[in-house]
């Protein structure tokens, strides 16, 4: 998909996310250090964590312990606003 988008010259968000604790120390350290390569790729902007301001944050994930809720989605906008932005402005 990466591939695709940078080809037809389409500005690209890339969020990482990160594994329960559960997966190993080893096995999370791949998976997130596999969202920073793919950005690193295919020349994307990039946070890292799309829950970072959020964790442990009462009142932002749903009881499924995975999607937020309302409060966590307006946390999840600010983090990603200051990446989005510039992308945005470009394309005026």
């Amino acid at each position: 998909m990466l591939t695709v988008l940078e080809n037809a010259h389409i500005k690209t968000l890339l969020a990482g996310i990160t594994l329960p604790p559960n997966y190993g120390q080893e096995y999370i350290q791949q998976f997130e250090l596999l969202y920073r390569d793919l950005a690193q790729k295919h020349h994307t902007a990039f946070v890292p964590m799309l829950y970072k301001n959020l964790v442990n944050v009462p009142g932002t994930i749903q009881p499924d312990g995975i999607h937020p809720t309302a409060k966590g989605s307006e946390i999840i906008v600010r983090t990603l606003l200051p990446a989005l932005m510039p992308l945005l402005k470009s394309r005026e």
